[in-house]
């Protein structure tokens, strides 16, 4: 449907006249006049006036010819823009002028020219109006342009890349690329090249059953006449619809019936008019006679007006005669004249002959039709669709196409014109047997020319099968075709296409052209991909090239992607080459981007930074991982050179004490002599009420770092310290390193942590301390610091809860050995009733505990040293050494005895003669003890040996003397063990 008059609104801009301005520099050619713009702009007028088109009445149509002033055609154009909410069409025509840097498009006034084209219209102002006029339904940019000085301003190379330049959010656009005033207004012509074929082309119609003729339609018919007139060819760019936009009435129907009658008196030869209405038998015969008597032209023209002017039944009955009368090659001349009929008519014809039983003349007619116009043949397609002939239709399609082989724009006429009458389905097949029948060089003609009006889904379904042709073409066109394809949704086709033109010049030259090339088109590709290959030394040649054609962030991105996946020595030499070529920003980044990556990472990147003497990057690379995060920092300074450390300090020391604080409690533990180093920090730079605060706000880790600062002795961390007295949570890791030293002096540390720690947290500290193995200095520390006996007596209540058997005996003589006897004594509380003589040996210790426990499950004397008497002489003891426990029989006098000592076992009997082995504690793991009878038992050692020992009868059996010897040795053995390792300046705890 067209627009409404009422609704829409024109605006006709024509730049016939120029002005040469007085300071043209020389060898400038001044801006040449064009005439034919002013028929343009009245021609234009009428079309958009004209009843039968868009109607408009003719104050909705502003011309302004040779305007003087820019905002004129500005004002004209928003409020027309404005006014409108139907259709909206802006025409102009004149000289199009590119300014020199950066190819911006101006429409040349009366006082524009090469150097001031700023006099002319900016088309982004343009662009900007329609944009926002969003209330019009329909809008429409026809641009009849000259661009005689584009060469001058260098910016494109071809007049067919302004159609895309210029393209406009939901607007219709046409525009002619003339590239001299006598290509855009040739000699002898009224109108300029392409107003005039489009004007034509809308005076003419098409062949088609439509009432209105759309932008798109009229587009390809304007280009197919001018391709025929060897004349430059418009381009098309639509968005949202806008091919659809209807700007004049098809005229064809009502200039053909006038054809039809005109046309019978030139086809017919004179005096044969009457031949036209015979039988077809009869016709046949005067064909005969004709030719018989050597009238082959007359019989030429009753043939060919058969086929133009008979029904479809006569043109199928004549065609069926003269087949059968042998008379093919006069039946192909009334079918070839038949083929120039209306669509309408084809199609009856088509039905005929099969219905006639002449399926072989439908395959004529469709080849027929083929070689003819495009208008004819597209509209027949149409025709055999809706009449449900997919066969012939395909058929006719497939003829048109394979007649159109190596002529480009003739195929290009017949793709516009299946578009323009709605059929994407066959213009896909088109192109699909184009690509198929054609040779390479005229499939990439017809893609270009495709391409070149606005088709570029089918152009680049083209391009993608002749990709070895597109290679050969300069990069930024291969470049080009690739960024069309993105742009159409064909990724996969794109980035294979940049692949390969990537691979043909794989040098950095090469490769810098392709990059160049993708980012002034915003290509959405993966170039980091297409570098990755080049070794340290190439990458670095291209970078730099690029650094010196384009703005640093395209170059600095991909060089930052690629050496994200490479060592820290690429990073560090790609350094030094930047510096070198006189980019030190650039080399800054790199360094700054290294930060990122892990600790190790950029400790080594520091080292070889420094190995290659670039103390600035050194600097710099430090100074900005000290600003990292605190685990990154802590993990940095573990990696990092201790003679880099130096760049490190004055950062933290002015990071604040609650980040440097953070960072030291990061490094606790593991590295302390960091967490040091950074406390040093903190102590030099901040305040002791900033430490507090810090201190207070630090959390579980906040306990390390006073360690640290206890460790210090610094005055400032002193005073910080009594910010939190009693107020910090102490966890397990920091409770070990005061009670190993690794802060310093643990007393020094212990008393610290009783100060400041909650009274849970010293109750976990006493936990701590109890599973330790050096308990004797930590109870000896703990009742050091004046008023902490308290938490002593905590430490020992916990070990007495928490000791098994083999622990608590020798930490029980090691504390009684040191001095701390009544901390001892409360250890065995409840555990041995009696101390043997000389101190609490922990062989002793143990063993009274177990023989008490014992002593109810097994029938034996014991012995104490504190009772009178002592054990019968045969028992071969040393003179006063204390006994723990006895067993014999019911009566001494048996002649047997089994004593334990402090150090020993011992067995004595008398009968049948004296014999008295013993084994010291320390060597009954060598000891194996099992039954060799009912009284008794076997001592087997270690080389092999073995004695027996008599129990005797009336004492306790051998299964319970072995199972007494057995207890003793699983008690004795780790008691040993642990006394050992407690022992201090290498004698006994």
């Amino acid at each position: 449907m067209r627009p409404d008059r009422d609704k829409s609104r024109a605006v006709i801009v024509g730049a016939a006249r120029y002005r040469r301005g007085p300071d043209l520099p020389p060898g400038i050619p001044a801006v040449a006049d064009l005439p034919a713009v002013a028929a343009n702009v009245a021609a234009m007028r009428r079309l958009v006036t004209d009843r039968e088109h868009w109607d408009l009445p003719p104050e909705h149509c502003t011309v302004l010819l040779d305007p003087q002033h820019p905002q004129e055609v500005y004002d004209a154009l928003a409020r027309a823009a404005h006014e409108a909410t139907d259709g909206l069409l802006f025409y102009y025509a004149g000289h199009g002028i590119l300014a020199p840097r950066d190819g911006e498009l101006y429409l040349a006034l009366a006082d524009a020219d090469y150097t001031r084209y700023y006099n002319g219209v900016r088309f982004d102002d343009v662009r900007w109006i329609l944009k926002n006029s969003v209330g019009v339904q329909s809008k429409v940019v026809v641009l009849d342009c000259c661009y005689a000085g584009r060469a001058l301003s260098g910016a494109m190379s071809t007049g067919a890349d302004i159609g895309a330049r210029i393209r406009i959010d939901g607007t219709y656009l046409m525009t002619a690329t003339a590239e001299n005033v006598l290509a855009m207004s040739p000699e002898g012509d009224e109108l300029t090249a392409f107003t005039g074929e489009l004007l034509r082309c809308i005076d003419g119609g098409v062949p088609d059953h439509v009432e209105y003729l759309t932008v798109d339609r009229l587009f390809y018919l304007t280009r197919s006449a001018l391709a025929a007139r060897l004349l430059p060819l418009p381009q098309q760019r639509e968005d949202n619809g806008g091919a659809a936009i209807v700007l004049a009435r098809n005229r064809y129907h009502d200039l053909e019936r006038g054809r039809a009658v005109a046309g019978v008196p030139e086809l017919v030869p004179p005096g044969l008019r009457g031949a036209l209405d015979a039988a077809p038998a009869l016709l046949v015969e005067t064909l005969g006679e004709l030719r018989a008597a050597g009238r082959d032209e007359a019989v030429a023209g009753v043939l060919r007006a058969t086929g133009a002017l008979r029904t479809e039944q006569g043109v199928a009955a004549v065609v069926e005669h003269l087949q059968h009368r042998g008379r093919p090659g006069d039946a192909a001349l009334v079918i070839a004249a038949a083929a120039d009929r209306r669509p309408d008519s084809l199609l009856t014809l088509v039905e005929t002959f099969r219905e006639t039983g002449q399926p072989a003349r439908v395959a004529e007619l469709l080849t027929a039709v083929a070689r003819g116009t495009t208008g004819t043949l597209t509209a027949l397609v149409t025709r055999l669709h809706e009449a449900g002939a997919e066969a012939d239709a395909a058929a006719l399609r497939d003829a048109a196409v394979d007649a159109r082989i190596g002529r480009p724009q003739t195929m290009i006429a017949l793709v516009g014109g299946l578009l323009g009458a709605g059929l994407p389905d066959a213009v896909a097949a088109v192109i699909a047997r184009a690509a198929a029948r054609g040779a390479a060089p005229d499939t990439l003609a017809l893609a270009d020319a495709l391409r070149e009006a606005g088709q570029e889904p089918a152009a680049l379904q083209l391009y993608a099968t002749v990709t070895d042709l597109v290679l050969r073409r300069p990069i930024a066109d291969v470049v080009a075709v690739a960024a069309a394809m993105s742009a159409t949704g064909r990724d996969r086709d794109a980035e294979a296409l940049i692949g390969r033109v990537a691979a043909a010049h794989p040098d950095p030259a090469g490769l810098g052209r392709v990059l160049q090339a993708l980012w002034s088109m915003d290509v959405a590709v993966d170039d980091v991909g297409l570098v990755r290959h080049l070794a340290d030394g190439p990458l670095a040649d291209l970078v730099v090239a690029l650094h010196g054609d384009r703005p640093a962030t395209q170059a600095r991105r991909l060089l930052l992607a690629v050496l994200a996946e490479r060592p820290a020595a690429s990073t560090a030499g790609m350094a030094v080459v930047l510096r070198r070529a006189g980019l030190p920003v650039e080399a800054n980044r790199l360094i700054d981007a290294a930060v990122a990556r892990p600790a190790a990472h950029s400790a080594t990147l520091a080292r070889l930074l420094g190995d290659a003497g670039d103390e600035h990057g050194v600097r710099r690379l430090v100074e900005r991982a000290a600003g990292s995060a605190p685990e990154t920092v802590a993990a940095f300074l573990e990696e990092l050179e201790p003679a880099q450390h130096r760049f490190v300090w004055p950062v933290l020391g002015r990071a604040g004490a609650g980040r440097a604080l953070a960072v030291a409690g990061r490094l606790a533990g593991a590295r302390g002599d960091l967490m040091l180093a950074v406390l040093r920090c903190v102590a030099a730079a901040a305040a002791p009420e900033e430490i507090a605060a810090a201190l207070a706000a630090g959390g579980p880790i906040a306990a390390e770092v006073v360690l640290g600062l206890a460790a210090l002795r610094h005055p400032g961390a002193d005073r910080a310290l009594e910010q939190v007295t009693g107020a910090l949570t102490v966890p397990g890791p920091a409770a070990d390193a005061a009670l190993t030293g690794a802060l310093g002096d643990p007393a020094h540390a212990v008393a610290v942590l009783l100060r400041v720690s909650t009274p849970e947290s010293v109750r976990a500290l006493c936990r701590t301390a109890a599973a330790r193995d050096d308990l004797v200095p930590v109870v000896d520390l703990l009742r050091r610091p004046p008023g902490a006996g308290a938490h002593a007596d905590v430490l020992v209540a916990q070990l007495r809860a928490r000791l098994t058997d083999h622990r608590i005996f020798p930490v029980a003589a090691a504390l009684h050995r040191h001095g701390r006897v009544g901390d001892a004594a409360a250890l065995l509380a409840g555990r041995v009733a009696d101390v043997p003589p000389g101190g609490p040996d922990p062989v002793a210790l143990a063993l009274a505990e177990l023989f008490g426990r014992a002593a109810a499950a097994v029938r034996w004397s014991r012995w104490r040293i504190r009772r009178p008497g002592q054990p019968p002489a045969f028992a071969g003891l040393e003179p006063g050494e204390p006994v723990l426990h006895l067993v014999d029989g019911s009566a001494l006098d048996r002649g047997w005895l089994l004593a334990f000592t402090a150090t020993r076992v011992l067995y004595a009997r008398t009968r049948p003669q004296p014999y008295r082995p013993w084994i010291p504690y320390t060597d009954l793991d060598r000891v194996t003890f099992t039954e060799a009878g009912p009284q008794t038992v076997a001592v087997r050692d270690d080389d092999g040996s073995v004695d027996s020992w008599t129990v005797g009868r009336g004492g306790p059996p051998a299964e319970r003397v072995v199972a007494l010897l057995r207890a003793v040795q699983e008690t004795v053995a780790p008691v040993l063990d642990l006394h050992r390792r407690l022992s201090v300046d290498g004698r006994p705890g």
